[in-house]
């Protein structure tokens, strides 16, 4: 392995995230949900007759939880030969605050080909402390993207991450950043595993300007 150290000038841009205070999707004392928590309904299969055939087609599957939330929806999705169906997949605190929320859809081996996902944590007064999202995607190759965002006690950001991950045949590739409050650029590192293999790290001053680097490559 040899070592190359230079200063580099690039511009980084970090994506925007959420607004701090995240809607409460789940009203707990809503007419809805409170027959569905009374009848203690857990799961609705819904389904359509062609009008051709006659036959019973699903329309979606709705799973609850003990609060009459909704927590998982399944559908039918356009593209019925790779992807037929779609999900919906929500969870819930005590309070009716969104802890999590994915969606995506389902591959004919019933195995996840491509999936949205955020997750939230919350303060004591109720504001969003952490919030992560991740992005997944696995047809031709598996490459993954999450963001990752913190606040103080008083709601102001304070770091920001993201990181990049493909895996294809013949390349893993990872790329991960992390930024201050402001979205200002503090340290980036860059790994390609094959077919030629090399790690590079970058560190930043506090306007986001390259001040050292360090760079190993496979000989």
């Amino acid at each position: 392995m040899k070592i190359v150290s230079t200063i580099f000038f690039s511009i980084l841009l970090v994506s925007q995230a959420i607004s701090q205070n995240a809607p409460v999707l789940c009203i707990l004392d809503a007419a809805e949900t409170g027959k569905l928590k009374q009848n203690k309904v857990l799961e609705q299969w819904e389904y359509k007759v062609d009008k051709k055939s006659k036959k019973k087609i699903l329309n979606s599957v709705c799973e609850y939880d003990k609060n009459g939330c909704m927590v998982k929806q399944i559908v039918p999705t356009a593209n019925k030969d790779n992807r037929p169906y779609g999900f919906y997949e929500w969870q819930y605190n005590d309070q009716g605050k969104l802890l999590t929320y994915s969606e995506g859809e389902i591959d004919s081996d019933s195995a996840k080909s491509y999936s949205f996902t955020e997750r939230y944590n919350y303060n004591s007064a109720g504001l969003v402390s952490n919030y992560r999202k991740e992005i997944y995607e696995g047809l031709m190759s598996q490459t993954s993207e999450r963001w990752s965002y913190t606040y103080s006690g008083s709601g102001e950001k304070t770091e920001q991450s993201f990181s990049k991950t493909i895996v294809r045949k013949d390349t893993i590739y990872n790329d991960e950043i992390r930024y201050s409050g402001n979205g200002t650029a503090i340290e980036r590192t860059l790994n390609n595993y094959s077919p030629k293999g090399f790690s590079d790290y970058r560190k930043y001053d506090g306007e986001g300007l390259p001040v050292e680097s360090i760079r190993y490559e496979k000989e």
